[in-house]
């Protein structure tokens, strides 16, 4: 079977893309291949975004993407970058004052651009939704 690496690009609630990389997700599992990790990039950095209410009639990607990672321990790596522009901040982050215990959701680990090439490397098959 051969492993895989998704980079996400969109926001949780902008496009069909990120219903597009779930959907590509849980396929890459149910057909037993090895989901390495998830690359949230850009947008995308915003489905960690623990302040997020996705009213109940749209379809909220984020919680999708956390039952992976639940379900099947698929790691949910947050780009450290891309979320710190975007106010997207972990409990340890200089700006603790403004926000004591940070937005990004606990499913989700504060990663760079080196790791996930780190794990590019290490897999058969990158595929990016953007």
């Amino acid at each position: 079977m051969a492993s895989f690496l998704i980079l996400v690009h969109s926001s949780n609630y902008a496009s069909q893309s990120s219903a597009s990389a779930l959907n590509y997700a849980e396929s890459v599992i149910n057909n037993g291949h090895d989901l390495k990790a998830i690359f949230f990039y850009q947008e995308g950095v915003y489905h960690a975004n623990s302040l997020t209410n996705i009213p109940s009639d749209e379809l909220d990607t984020s919680t999708g993407f956390k039952q992976l990672n639940a379900d099947h321990g698929t790691p949910l790596l947050l780009c450290v970058t891309a979320a710190d522009k975007r106010g997207i901040v972990n409990e340890h982050h200089e700006q603790e004052q403004a926000l004591p215990h940070g937005n990004v959701d606990p499913a989700f680990t504060v990663a760079g651009l080196a790791e996930m090439v780190t794990i590019a490397a290490e897999t058969d098959r990158l595929v990016q939704f953007k």
